[in-house]
């Protein structure tokens, strides 16, 4: 995947970070991608990134600020949350079944699947928005949806209702989205048809990019606008702390900060 060279980084210690170009570029490009040039087994990092560009969003009712996405062998591998367990995770955005969603999605990879499972998938939705028909469009934005809480992340209330498509305070177009949480019996014939348009462009393998999150590496994404996916995890010893955070609108901070000069063009992932 190429990434745009503005939301590439590295740094050399927790002290060496580059905050505020972090948040510029998650502003500009909805995406950083930052090498980590020194052990970090705490995920230390992206707390301090986390709760210097925003603020945290929590996981579930005990208010649980990071999230390990970690196999667990104490879990029914079938009916506990995908990120304890290694099975492959469709597209989708994160917390869809919160009111509002988080905006944003940091992870850190403690320790890479050394079998080479576990590849990350993105999504980018302005790639696909322009090919949806006008009327699956309406549907998607101005129709109610709902949606259920698994289990595990359950608060006050079973589900919400929401459109999977909204215009966010920054004037950009958001998604909400994850299939196997959308309760379809109480959707009507134009909702399932348009879930079935949306289903089948975000299935189209030439909008969706793979790439390898290894050791170190911190991955910060506009959650209303990337969709997300793994693949099958083979190494059980794979390790990511995820945290999950909001941040103010960019018109409203009055944050200008200019992201660095390019010197080189590179592929990080």
């Amino acid at each position: 995947m190429l990434i745009h060279p503005h939301c590439l980084f590295s740094a050399e210690s927790t002290e060496g970070l580059a905050l505020d170009h972090y948040r510029a570029a998650l502003y500009e490009h909805g995406i950083v991608n930052l090498r980590l040039n020194f052990v970090d087994r705490t995920a230390a990092a992206l707390k301090k990134i986390v709760e210097h560009i925003g603020y945290v969003s929590a996981h579930d009712e005990q208010g649980k600020m990071q999230w390990d996405v970690k196999y667990d062998s104490n879990v029914d591998p079938e009916t506990a949350a995908r990120s304890l367990t290694t099975r492959e995770f469709p597209l989708h955005t994160d917390a869809s079944f919160e009111e509002p969603p988080p905006r944003y999605v940091g992870l850190f990879v403690v320790q890479e699947d050394s079998l080479g499972g576990g590849q990350t998938q993105l999504l980018d939705v302005r790639k696909i928005l322009p090919l949806l028909s006008s009327t699956a469009r309406v549907v998607l934005q101005e129709s109610q949806f709902r949606f259920r809480v698994p289990a595990e992340f359950r608060r006050e209330r079973p589900f919400i209702e929401g459109p999977i498509l909204s215009l966010a305070g920054d004037g950009e177009v958001t998604i909400r989205y994850r299939h196997e949480v959308l309760d379809l019996e109480h959707a009507d014939q134009a909702q399932i048809d348009a879930i079935s348009e949306l289903d089948g462009l975000i299935n189209l393998p030439e909008f969706v990019d793979q790439i390898f999150l290894q050791t170190g590496t911190v991955l910060l994404f506009d959650n209303g606008r990337f969709l997300h996916a793994r693949t099958v995890v083979k190494d059980k010893m794979r390790h990511l702390v995820r945290m999950r955070f909001q941040m103010p609108l960019r018109a409203s901070t009055g944050d200008h900060t200019s992201l660095p000069e390019v010197t080189e063009v590179s592929e990080a992932l």
